[in-house]
């Protein structure tokens, strides 16, 4: 048996057959790929992650890799900043490194938990170019960078 992992899931997946899983999680699953991710066309952006949270850290920065990007993961603002897109997390105090950012010409997605309607809106009045639940950074990915890349 095989404990999924995913705290919406409570199952367990019987044997190797990882298909049911290919309906929930992040594009990885036990470290591999779980399937061909949709690459975007402009690739080769650099993704700066500031992230203290190890397993949203590591999540990011696998699948920005495998979405042909450079991710590069941080616990806090770094004295250069060379990125051309910030992730940064609104449960953490995120808003003082909106500024910086910003005056560094980096686009920045900022994501906090769907019920977070307080730190949602934090991110907003703050100037994120962007702000997602962590479902949408899990789920859409992809999308989310390649409508920053088109901005």
């Amino acid at each position: 048996m095989i404990a999924c992992g995913e705290a919406r899931c409570r199952t367990a997946h019987v044997g190797a057959d990882y298909s049911r899983l290919a309906a929930i999680g992040p594009p990885y699953v036990f470290g591999r790929l779980r399937r061909p991710l949709q690459t975007s066309h402009y690739r080769g952006m650099r993704v700066l992650i500031i992230e203290r949270n190890l397993i949203w850290s590591a999540r990011l920065a696998n699948s920005v890799k495998a979405l042909g990007h450079e991710g590069f993961v941080v616990d806090a603002l770094p004295n250069k900043i060379d990125a051309d897109v910030a992730i940064i997390n609104l449960a953490e105090p995120a808003p003082l490194v909106v500024g910086p950012l910003q005056a560094a010409g980096v686009k920045i997605i900022a994501h906090a938990g769907h019920k977070e309607k307080d730190r949602l809106e934090l991110g907003k009045a703050a100037g994120c170019d962007l702000v997602v639940t962590n479902s949408e950074l899990t789920y859409k990915l992809p999308e989310i960078l390649e409508r920053l890349a088109q901005a």
